[in-house]
């Protein structure tokens, strides 16, 4: 799980930046981008030239606000949902900046973990995927550094604000990484759903999405506090919920290396008979093919989809940008929306059969 999934559907991320208000939307996009060209900007003063690809920059960075915000939804919504409670510019401009670090460090890191080599710096490729990530890492550990020295120089913070945030984005960082380190030799308990929407998805997903609030909790002032904890509230119930939809796109490569699992748990605990010999004999051996849900786990894969669907929905309503009538058909939508290509049809098959 990263903080990037690509937003599929260009017609129904409209319809969401509409219902979330659109000039609204606009200026936190435009703080967002304003921060990732600074940081392409600042890149030259940490590595030489010829780790440098500029024709990677208009495709990390595109230049379309559509594009951007398809590539970049989450952390402009959290620049949003931060605009929105009044926080004034220069500290967006730290925050959506220091949220862009967070996410290409915690996909670099991914990226180790899963054997991919998704990219959020335009380096030059080569020497390999391993390389590519650690030298991504190393990048981005130096950008946050610059970032946090001309914080301090300007008097947006000072040097012991600036050691709490970053230790407290680490600490939880720790737990997200300690959680998908116990995964490496593969599980051998199957929580039950609650507990895995609680200890894995509230942590890999959720805590995920909650060091976007690390940095305002040591900023803003006392009077804001209560406001930031509700924000830290609904976007780990965000983080949560797209956790669950990984899981359901991931099904059959999850079985492989044997990792936590929400629609193995639902089977497990709350199967069918069908279902869980199904499940059974996939635990075994896994499936060759990618349709395995559609094949035996319809049932199970709705239970699964609809808890994300209502952590989804907690979550808009406390963000308290749509209307609680229009909150649940949204955020079906949303549901769908971050799959990837091939992800898609399957949920799409278990939103349209609730």
């Amino acid at each position: 799980m990263t903080l990037s999934p690509v937003f599929q559907d260009l017609e129904k991320l409209n319809m969401v930046i509409e219902a979330l208000g659109k000039e609204d939307f606009d200026e936190a996009l435009s703080i967002q981008k304003g921060a990732v060209e600074r940081l392409y900007a600042s890149l030259p003063s940490i590595i030489g030239p010829s780790s440098i690809d500029g024709e990677l920059f208009g495709e990390l960075c595109p230049k379309e606000d559509s594009r951007f915000a398809q590539r970049y939804f989450f952390i402009t919504l959290f620049t949003l949902i931060l605009k929105d409670l009044g926080i004034p510019k220069s500290r967006l401009d730290f925050y959506s900046a220091l949220n862009y670090c967070i996410m290409g460090t915690t996909a670099a890191a991914d990226n180790l973990f899963d054997g991919e080599d998704k990219a959020f710096l335009p380096l030059k490729q080569g020497g390999g995927s391993v390389y590519t990530s650690v030298l991504q890492l190393m990048c981005f550990e130096r950008l946050v550094a610059k970032e946090g020295r001309e914080a301090v120089a300007s008097g947006l913070l000072d040097d012991q604000m600036f050691d709490l945030i970053q230790k407290g984005i680490l600490d939880k960082m720790a737990k997200i990484g300690s959680l998908e380190g116990s995964e490496e030799g593969g599980v051998k308990e199957i929580p039950t759903p609650e507990e895995m929407v609680r200890n894995v998805h509230g942590v890999r997903g959720g805590m995920l999405f909650e060091l976007a609030t690390v940095a305002p909790s040591v900023l803003e002032g006392e009077e804001m506090m209560a406001q930031i904890q509700n924000t830290a509230d609904a976007v780990k119930d965000l983080g949560t919920a797209f956790q669950i939809i990984d899981d359901l796109t991931d099904f059959e490569f999850d079985l492989t290396r044997k990792s936590h699992n929400i629609l193995v748990s639902e089977i497990h605990h709350n199967g069918n008979a069908a279902e869980k010999k199904a499940l059974a004999l996939a635990l075994e051996k896994p499936p060759g093919g990618d349709d395995f849900v559609e094949s035996h786990a319809m049932e199970s894969g709705r239970r699964a989809f609809e808890t994300a669907v209502s952590l989804i929905t907690s979550s808009i309503m406390k963000i308290g940008k749509v209307e609680a009538g229009e909150g649940e058909s949204l955020c079906r939508e949303l549901a769908v929306c971050f799959a990837s290509t091939r992800g898609t049809p399957r949920l799409k098959a278990l939103c349209e059969s609730l």
